[in-house]
């Protein structure tokens, strides 16, 4: 990875939600619904033998699951206050999975093949943040700069799901009419970073071990696709060098938007560590759609602090969602140097 990007995205739930994935509150009810009114006995038998954690265990993680979680803030926070019991990160890891490949097969990047760029739809998501972010990562780029235009970007996705990895290859395949081969070599020189994991790669980041968009798969499978979750204090570790590609990213990038995020401290944390390194001037951008005045004082404040970027750097809109908040700052985003 560089040292220094020129855009840094940090996508939260709401970033998905553009293309029909659950908002963070959706994701809790989903997950609470799933161990409430599905039989999951079998689910269970598989965690309990791949994992070593009993059945009573993971029963009582299942009843502890569905009847708390709509108290929690989110799923990786709910997680976190339970770090010291390995059933309740199991079995939410295994919820998590299913609900996520269950959204990824019902949201509107679903059907896009890998190998035949002409069945990409672009109209499908011509209204989202994802069509407005392609604009600015194409214009004035010609398919030979394309690989350091790549470079000059960096996306931190705190969700579990790869819709941005999905979208951005087959609308770099769709546009540049590269081969299946070519595009998964373009799309290596752009930095992804998952700092909670990802639920499998998708077939073009790993043919021989995937897990396609939206798949379904046997409870046996879905298992073995959540150990690419982590928790938060799996995140953090100490010798974890993931979480210090995460801060480098956040720390030299000169510009951040945050799409979608919610601003939980977790992941505040997690970006920024408790005590904030010296960092490279950068203009702050956040969606805030809903939010009310408050919150977006106290958020710009934070963020201001944490990032010791000056307030009137810090660009907090509860006018815009994610695509109009792209579009609204189309030119203070271009990546076109001669732009």
């Amino acid at each position: 990875m560089t040292d220094e990007k020129s855009l840094v995205l940090i996508l939260g739930a709401g970033a998905s939600k553009e293309v029909g994935l659950p908002t963070g509150e959706e994701l809790k009810s989903e997950i609470a619904r799933l161990f409430r009114e599905h039989h999951m006995e079998n689910a269970l038998d598989i965690i309990a033998i791949a994992s070593d954690i009993s059945n009573e265990s993971l029963d009582e993680a299942r009843r502890h699951i569905s009847d708390s979680l709509p108290q929690a803030n989110s799923i990786d926070d709910f997680i976190n206050a339970h770090a010291d019991k390995p059933a309740i990160a199991a079995c939410s890891k295994f919820a998590i999975t299913r609900a996520i490949l269950d959204a990824e097969r019902k949201s509107t990047l679903y059907g896009l093949k890998h190998n035949e760029f002409t069945s990409f739809d672009p109209t499908k998501s011509s209204d989202t943040w994802f069509s407005n972010f392609f604009k600015i990562l194409i214009e004035n780029c010609r398919l030979d700069a394309l690989p350091s235009r790549l470079r000059s970007v960096g996306i931190i996705n705190f969700n579990y799901d790869r819709c941005a990895e999905h979208y951005l290859f087959n609308a770099i395949q769709n546009y540049y009419r590269t081969g299946r081969g070519d595009t998964a070599d373009l799309m290596r020189n752009l930095d992804i970073l998952h700092p909670y994991g990802l639920i499998g790669d998708l077939p073009w980041m790993d043919p021989e071990d995937f897990t396609d968009f939206g798949a379904q798969r046997p409870d046996h499978l879905i298992h073995g696709s959540s150990r690419g979750i982590r928790t938060f204090s799996e995140s953090t570790e100490e010798d974890n060098p993931r979480i210090d590609e995460i801060r480098a990213m956040v720390n030299h990038g000169s510009r951040l938007v945050f799409l979608g995020f919610a601003f939980h401290s977790i992941n505040m944390e997690l970006l920024f560590g408790k005590e904030s390194p010296e960092v490279t001037p950068k203009t702050t951008y956040a969606s805030g759609y809903g939010l009310s005045n408050s919150n977006c004082d106290n958020i710009r404040a934070m963020i201001a602090h944490r990032s010791r970027v000056p307030h009137p750097g810090v660009q907090i809109r509860n006018d815009l969602t994610c695509a109009t908040l792209i579009q609204e700052y189309r030119h203070s985003l271009s990546l076109n140097l001669s732009a």
